[in-house]
């Protein structure tokens, strides 16, 4: 039997990125709210700059949630079991995914909201594909913008707007729908390689900008500016420089003292009134001991995964098939954004990869959404195409030798140090699966060698092999030896 606690007016599930967030407006207009995670807050001393510990040994072992809880996914209910790779970058804290991720902030850009009415405007009706359950959003980029500038300001952006009320900006996304205020913070200063990619891409007639990044490029908030020191990615920034809701949002609401966080707080279900069929709180395990908390509002902010997992195992007479599921649907439409289609080049140069984070990289939205034309191509939408210096040690001599020296002894040592500081990556921010490697000449006696993965899916295939030949074009470029 459950210990009832005493009734709150909103119970918030997660404190990652969108909880964590949202416990701050709540507090501040009066509410009363509980915060349950599932995870336990962090420390400073939790996110020192280890490879070996963080990229390897799966950081931290405390709050390591994916590799014991494997999630699956398929493309439909006949494909095989399909179980997300080990490491997976989801975890169990306060300020969840928010302490290791790449740290960017972007927003969705015009087209996202209507993606049937413009594909069918531009291209007719025949374009969505039969079967699609793709829809335009019930409202545009005008009604979310006011909130989007809310959580800039709130959590720090550094960044540049490419579209400041109507008027655009070449030195930021051109693409993107227009802005109320420019980012509180200006964005993180290039590293020598985003600034060679960042020239090849301009001289190729296309539109580069620095990537918003929720990391402090100067003093924020009473946090200091990022050191540049580049293992934050997977184990948190030990200068609260990037800015999670653990470091910004959560402790001003904790200051209002209408918070309470419940650490180590597993949520089972959703209780449901079986008259209303509505929500009456939530059911979660601590220590050992099952607790039932009330509330008039329930706010369901796990990742993905999690979300859906609470829904499906919260049936009722009202929801017999889980909360929210009396179409079938949940658990549907899985989206998230994979980073696994990848570039890899070796540069004929020293291009001095060792410096900086990821968040600083360069980023092109030609190649995404509407943006260039698909009259000719056999699908609708595209990627974004993202650079970034992300050159660790360990990574660096477990690398691939393409061939070119063996992967042991000392031929293989004189490699890794002749070409770590040379090899890079590119990034196609979209889906993959599929394992495909091409070999490409690039100009003068030194190969450039590309790697990148597609879907099985022919159409889907079809958009990422695009990308990364432009992807392909800035490298051949800004790996050109300088003329003498």
């Amino acid at each position: 039997m459950a210990t009832n606690l005493k009734k709150t007016q909103v119970v918030v599930i997660g404190l990652g990125a969108a909880g964590g967030t949202a416990v701050l407006p709540l507090t501040r207009a009066g509410i009363e709210v509980v915060g349950l995670e599932a995870g336990d807050w962090l420390s400073p001393r939790d996110f020192a700059p280890d490879e070996l510990r963080n990229n390897f040994r799966g950081w931290p072992q405390s709050v390591q949630k994916a590799n014991r809880e494997v999630p699956t996914h398929r493309r439909n209910e006949k494909s095989p079991y399909s179980p997300r790779p080990a490491v997976h970058p989801m975890m169990n804290a306060v300020g969840g995914t928010t302490l290791h991720f790449f740290a960017q902030a972007w927003r969705l850009n015009p087209w996202d909201y209507k993606v049937v009415s413009e594909t069918t405007r531009r291209y007719g009706a025949a374009r969505i594909p039969k079967g699609c359950t793709v829809e335009d959003w019930p409202f545009g980029h005008e009604e979310l913008e006011p909130y989007y500038d809310k959580v800039d300001v709130e959590v720090g952006v550094s960044g540049v707007a490419g579209n400041l009320k109507g008027k655009v900006d070449p030195r930021g996304n051109v693409f993107e729908a227009p802005r109320s205020r420019d980012y509180p913070m200006p964005p993180l200063r290039l590293t020598e390689f985003t600034e060679q990619m960042y020239g090849a891409a301009k001289s190729l007639g296309w539109h580069p900008f620095p990537g918003a990044a929720l990391i402090n490029s100067v003093p924020y908030g009473g946090r200091g500016a990022c050191v540049f020191h580049g293992y934050c990615t997977r184990g948190g920034c030990h200068v609260s420089a990037k800015n999670g809701p653990h470091v910004t949002t959560i402790p001003k609401a904790l200051e209002t003292k209408r918070l309470t966080v419940v650490t180590r707080a597993h949520v089972t279900r959703i209780e449901i009134d079986e008259k209303t069929g509505r929500a009456t709180g939530a059911t979660y395990i601590k220590d050992g001991v099952e607790y039932f908390q009330p509330a008039d509002v329930v706010l369901l902010s796990s990742y993905t995964y999690e979300n859906v997992r609470l829904l499906l195992m919260s049936k009722s007479k009202a929801f017999p098939n889980g909360l929210a599921n009396n179409n079938g649907q949940v658990g549907r439409h899985y989206m998230t954004h994979n980073t696994s289609s990848r570039v890899y080049g070796l540069f004929p140069k020293n291009i001095n990869n060792w410096y900086g984070t990821q968040g600083q990289g360069v980023a092109l939205d030609d190649w995404a959404d509407d943006n260039f034309d698909h009259g000719a191509l056999d699908f609708i939408g595209g990627g974004n195409l993202w650079v970034y210096s992300d050159r660790r040690p360990i990574g660096a001599a477990s690398m691939a030798t393409f061939g070119q020296a063996p992967a042991w002894g000392s031929g293989w040592k004189k490699f890794v140090m002749d070409t770590s500081k040379a090899l890079t990556l590119l990034e196609l921010l979209d889906g993959c699966e599929k394992y495909e490697e091409e070999y490409h000449s690039a100009e003068g006696d030194k190969p450039s060698y590309t790697t990148y993965h597609v879907y099985q899916d022919e159409v889907l295939e079809a958009s990422i092999k695009l990308l990364p030949t432009n992807i392909y074009q800035v490298a051949k470029l800004a790996g050109k030896p300088e003329s003498k």
